[in-house]
């Protein structure tokens, strides 16, 4: 028997499995089950390797028929060897896994705990007014699948408002809690030493605008290679990711507007793991998260703006789904697909050190007192520790 087993899409990388690494060290036994293999886009990948410290990891390959109907081949055989008291899924609660997790719960005396991302508030009489037949018929989906695993969910962790707000009204109203996606301190922290090597490593000698994020229309990154067109009149340079796992229309998209409008010189791009991304942030001054909202798609936190204030740069981000409550006072928040807005922020930015600086401080605080890895442990521990046992609880809260 173990106490937590963990069943997680996201763990498949293995950055993700910090926060198993920190609850494990608290004294619980924990396991993780990840897929063997998945599929992004036309690519195939493999799960990462174990790193030191992880938890037992059990790879098992992964039936993806949908979004919302993924099937572990070997799952239920191995909560039958496991009998864990804990099953904590990290993904989608209206899902057929849910449902088939919940189940098992209920008949072996166990408890299904959900961690989700969802924030999209969608009504299904406007969806069907408007003509939206496929949004419709998937809210009918998200309905049954709910309706169906919910009595079997102990407790659900939302990473935003508009999350809370879904799943209350959804009947969870009673067992939904507000959870950050804690980044780690020991590796995004303000760093003079670093962040001098690497400007120096890069050819940065002016004030620098960074991008940090996945090359996609929604993140809004032609909105700001639009506005820093409007800018090019002030020093600066822009550090952006070398779209190695972008090949594209958008990405062509991109190059063109940058290559048109004669930015080429002034760009900077690279290549960097996770572990290796604090450098970069560190080498920035401003770091934009232009993010735009569709009706399929909104900010569901915004882990590289956390991370960015974690090491005091000055965040610019739009207003799209949870940036907003996330950032708070830690950064400037501007409204969405607004060029000029951008454009304005990104000015006083450039030509005001004070101001980088003054916000930069207010977002590592922030950070670190908010948006650790440590409060996503301390949140899951108290719920966790409750569940297990009233002795425990005091031990490890």
């Amino acid at each position: 028997m173990v106490d937590i087993l963990v069943i997680s899409h996201s763990c498949f990388v293995s950055v993700n499995r910090l926060i198993y690494k920190k609850l494990a060290a608290l004294g619980w036994s924990v396991e993780i089950v990840i897929p063997k293999q998945m599929n992004f886009g036309n690519c195939v990948k493999t799960s990462e390797a174990d790193s030191p410290g992880d938890p037992k990891i059990h790879r098992l390959p992964l039936l993806e028929l949908h979004g919302r109907f993924r099937i572990y081949k070997g799952l239920l055989k191995l909560l039958n060897l496991l009998r864990p008291r804990i099953v904590f899924m990290d993904n989608d609660h209206a899902s057929l896994l849910a449902w088939t997790l919940g189940d098992w719960a209920r008949f072996h005396n166990s408890t299904l705990i959900v961690q989700t991302n969802d924030n999209l508030i969608k009504n299904l009489w406007t969806e069907i007014s408007q003509r939206r037949i496929t949004s419709a018929l998937g809210i009918l989906v998200i309905k049954l699948l709910s309706d169906l695993g919910k009595s079997n969910i102990r407790h659900i962790f939302a990473i935003n408002s508009d999350g809370v707000k879904l799943l209350s009204n959804m009947g969870y109203a009673e067992r939904v809690s507000l959870i950050p996606l804690g980044y780690d301190p020991n590796l995004f922290y303000s760093d003079d030493q670093t962040r001098l090597a690497t400007r120096e490593q890069l050819g940065l000698s002016k004030i620098t605008i960074a991008y940090f994020g996945r090359i996609i229309p929604e993140k809004g990154l032609h909105l700001l290679i639009q506005s820093l067109v409007q800018l090019k009149h002030l020093e600066w340079q822009f550090l952006l990711d070398n779209f190695k796992a972008y090949d594209d229309s958008y990405y062509e998209q991109l190059k063109i507007l940058i290559r048109e409008n004669n930015l080429e010189s002034r760009v900077v791009q690279f290549d960097a793991s996770h572990k290796e991304m604090p450098a970069y942030i560190n080498a920035a001054d401003i770091v934009v998260v232009p993010s735009l909202s569709t009706p399929n798609f909104k900010e569901q936190y915004g882990r590289v703006a956390v991370e960015a204030m974690a090491c005091g740069r000055l965040v610019i981000a739009s207003n799209s789904g949870a940036l907003p409550e996330v950032i708070g006072d830690g950064g400037v928040i501007i409204p969405e697909n607004n060029q000029s807005s951008l454009v304005n922020a990104l000015s006083k930015a450039l030509q005001d050190v004070e101001f980088r600086q003054n916000i930069g401080n207010l977002a590592a605080k922030r950070a670190i007192n908010h948006l650790s890895i440590h409060r996503q442990r301390d949140l899951m521990a108290q719920l966790f520790s409750q569940i297990l046992s009233p002795s425990m609880s005091n031990e490890l809260t």
